[in-house]
């Protein structure tokens, strides 16, 4: 009989796995943190990476839809507890949230990732990404989301 691996374990061990991922990838002198309330208060897995919402994944098989609807319905709870959610406006609320999955199959060494299918201008859905294309993306992501803090300074 092949013994069973805590899954909460193993989700700790994939956030923290993704924080250092962030790190290294980006060259962030901070490390991001887990959010550690998530259970009791709801939000992003992984906190101080704005305007980034995610949700983190160690699995063998993902139900991507199912995974999606995580990410985006938890992603609107949180914009709306802070009073920044306008109904059905979610990646142009005030804080710009952008709901992602990133997840990591057993035993492979890449992430892959879901994104917003806003962003090729379909208007509902996501997108799966590759790691190398994601990490392109996102750093555009951020240059824009610095572009606008000056631009609102």
């Amino acid at each position: 009989m092949r013994p069973r691996f805590n899954s909460r374990a193993k989700g700790i061990k994939g956030e923290l796995e993704f924080c250092r991922w962030l790190q290294t990838n980006f060259g962030l002198d901070f490390l991001p943190e887990r959010n550690l309330d998530q259970v009791r208060n709801g939000g992003s897995d992984i906190i101080q990476v704005e305007p980034f919402f995610f949700e983190v994944k160690r699995v063998e098989n993902l139900d991507l839809y199912k995974a999606w609807s995580q990410v985006v319905f938890s992603a609107i709870d949180s914009a709306r507890k802070k009073g920044t959610y306008r109904e059905g406006d979610l990646f142009d609320n005030t804080d710009r949230v952008i709901p992602v999955v990133a997840f990591r199959v057993n035993k492979k060494t890449t992430w892959d990732f879901l994104i917003p299918s806003q962003f090729i201008g379909i208007e509902m859905g996501y997108i799966q990404l590759h790691e190398s294309m994601f990490i392109r993306w996102m750093r555009a992501q951020l240059r824009e989301s610095q572009y606008q803090a000056e631009q609102d300074a």
